[in-house]
């Protein structure tokens, strides 16, 4: 994809997001600053995304880009992390990156605790630096990725957002931590929610859960399910039977009218996103408290 189309569906992106529904204006205007600023400069911007939450956005980096044109870019679920979750919770962001989902977590958790794995060491210093930014303490940064099996594994480099796991023939990929759901949360613990954003690699991580999904230990998960899953010989119909076997069903969330739906028979072509969980009504209960 050359820059012009890249930038094309940028804005197109922009200008339906559900954010800028009275502020398209501004967030042209937005954009082409920013466009600007770091072509000039190449320093990164400090903005405030959510509520009083700051993120440092340095010029290659589209997430924290999107944050700045958008506030929230995954408008629909970064609203559900914030209204499902309570004082106490556990989180675990698998995927983190720079941190959008961690900080917004980690704001509603209070005495709680988010637990975040970022394979990739730049993205992960960058988070670190986003926490410091908010003074947020409650977070446990690992650099490390998720998998079947603990262990180590090969992770592409310089792919911002799109940095994946690899076999040991690709060229431009560093060593990194592979650990599993199961090790990380331990034998007891309740999470609320896990994130998980691993760019076709969900199937394995999954498999590293078997514990946690076995015995319903985790109420509500956010779970990417974009097709990339073929690049690893599973694809989205292998998450969605893990979880069905598991007896989590798929839902999405319509953040405008706070309303949790069935997706029985989701529309992978469509879906970016699902949310799995065994008790709905009781995600309901909790969204609707915060109505």
């Amino acid at each position: 994809m050359n820059r012009v189309t890249a930038a094309g569906h940028t804005l197109s992106f922009i200008l339906r997001h559900p954010a800028n529904r009275r502020r398209r204006l501004r967030a042209l205007l937005t954009f082409t600053g920013w466009q600007l600023w770091k072509r000039a400069t190449g320093r990164p911007v400090v903005t405030t995304f959510w509520s009083d939450l700051r993120m440092r956005v340095h010029p290659d980096s589209k997430s924290a880009s999107l944050a700045l044109y958008t506030r929230l870019p995954e408008y629909d679920d970064m609203l559900f992390t914030a209204r499902v979750l309570r004082p106490g919770d556990l989180v675990v962001d698998v995927g983190a990156n720079v941190g959008l989902y961690t900080l917004i977590a980690a704001s509603r958790v209070g005495g709680g605790r988010v637990i975040a794995l970022e394979p990739d060491p730049l993205a992960a210093r960058r988070l670190e630096d986003n926490l410091m930014l908010n003074g947020i303490r409650n977070v446990d940064v690992r650099l490390a990725a998720a998998g079947a099996e603990a262990g180590e594994a090969r992770l592409t480099t310089g792919l911002d957002t799109t940095n994946h796991i690899v076999g040991d023939e690709f060229a431009s990929s560093i060593a990194v931590r592979l650990v599993t759901l199961d090790d990380v949360v331990g034998p007891t613990a309740e999470v609320a929610l896990v994130k998980l954003d691993a760019e076709g690699f969900e199937s394995q991580v999954l498999a590293g859960s078997e514990r946690m999904l076995r015995e319903g230990r985790v109420a509500a998960w956010i779970v990417e399910v974009n097709g990339l899953g073929s690049r690893y010989g599973a694809g989205d119909a292998t998450v969605l039977e893990k979880f069905d076997q598991a007896g989590y069903q798929p839902f999405r969330y319509d953040a405008d009218r706070n309303v949790l739906e069935s997706s029985r028979h989701p529309d992978l072509a469509k879906d970016w996103n699902l949310i799995f969980a065994r008790d709905g009504v009781e995600l309901s209960r909790r969204l609707s408290s915060q109505a």
